[in-house]
């Protein structure tokens, strides 16, 4: 059964805007899909090169949003271990915790909002 409501009208009034503006210099070195893979097949199929795209700018901010919670997750031994007569380092504040947990939630839903996007752009050429 067919959902009588597509993405678009999930999140209707908003500005659809890039997960990020520009490329950052490490961008290229760390994708999944190269881009003479992504060429090719954006001119054997223009959708199948977008969604190379896609993958690989997923692939890049799970990958950061692990490292992130790799931190987060890390703070309690931080807690548990720190002694402020050594010089060891401090655990992060609930602010700083709170604020990289909301920095990964915030990710997961341009995520999430790219691929609506990107489904309903698909799904309208299948449609016409």
């Amino acid at each position: 059964m067919m959902n009588q409501f597509s993405n678009a009208d999930a999140i209707a009034g908003t500005t659809v805007q890039p997960l990020t503006q520009h490329k950052n210099s490490l961008e290229d070195n760390y994708m999944s899909f190269w881009e003479s893979t992504i060429q090719q097949n954006k001119e054997a199929s223009p959708n199948a090169g977008l969604l190379m795209e896609r993958l690989n700018r997923i692939q890049q901010l799970c990958a950061g949003m692990g490292v992130v919670m790799r931190i987060v997750g890390g703070n309690p031994v931080l807690e548990d271990c720190y002694n402020p007569e050594d010089a060891s380092e401090p655990p992060l504040s609930n602010t700083a915790i709170s604020a990289l947990t909301n920095m990964v939630a915030t990710v997961c839903e341009g995520i999430s909002e790219d691929i609506a996007l990107t489904a309903d752009k698909l799904n309208e050429q299948v449609r016409a």
